[in-house]
C-alpha cells in the first residue's frame, strides 16, 4: 500500500544534529553513526535533519 505525503509526516520525527570537526567540517563518519542510532530507535517515524549553507 503507497502511503501519502501526510501519512509519512505521522508520528515521532526526531531532531537530529550535525557533528563537525575541530576544522568546522561535517564529521561524515560521526553524522552516520548519530543518524544510524537515531533511526534505529524504536518508534522513530522519521529524522529532522538539520540543513546548512556555505
Amino acid at each position: 500500500m503507497t502511503q501519502t505525503f501526510s501519512d509519512r509526516l505521522r508520528g515521532i520525527h526526531a531532531a537530529t544534529i550535525v557533528p563537525m570537526t575541530a576544522e568546522f567540517e561535517i564529521d561524515e563518519t560521526s553524522l552516520a553513526a548519530h543518524l544510524a542510532a537515531v533511526a534505529s530507535t524504536p518508534g522513530i517515524n522519521g529524522l529532522l535533519v538539520n540543513g546548512h549553507a556555505r
